[in-house]
């Protein structure tokens, strides 16, 4: 037996929107906390997220960083068979 790799042996599926971060990615500066000031040219603070690059609990697991609470691919216990392959997305 090996570790599932889609819940990676937590038996849970991580949020595919947060990337198990749990929070949303600021869409103006792309999670980075900071923009290109075209006036001044130099680097600043984002005002959609005032500089920390998330803007709160991610919408779709609300902060709780998974998606579905029970992996359908290891039948919930972590582990798959050892010539399982999983198949490209």
């Amino acid at each position: 037996m090996k570790t599932c790799p889609h819940c990676k042996g937590t038996k849970k599926i991580e949020c595919a929107s947060c990337l198990g971060s749990g929070k949303e990615k600021c869409r103006e500066c792309n999670g980075r906390g900071w923009i290109i000031d075209p006036d001044a040219e130099k680097r600043r603070d984002c005002d959609s997220c005032n500089g920390e690059g998330d803007m709160g609990k991610c919408d779709i697991c609300r902060g709780s960083c998974v998606e579905e609470d029970e992996c359908g691919f290891c039948d919930k216990d972590g582990m798959v068979e050892d010539d399982y392959e999983a198949e490209e997305e």
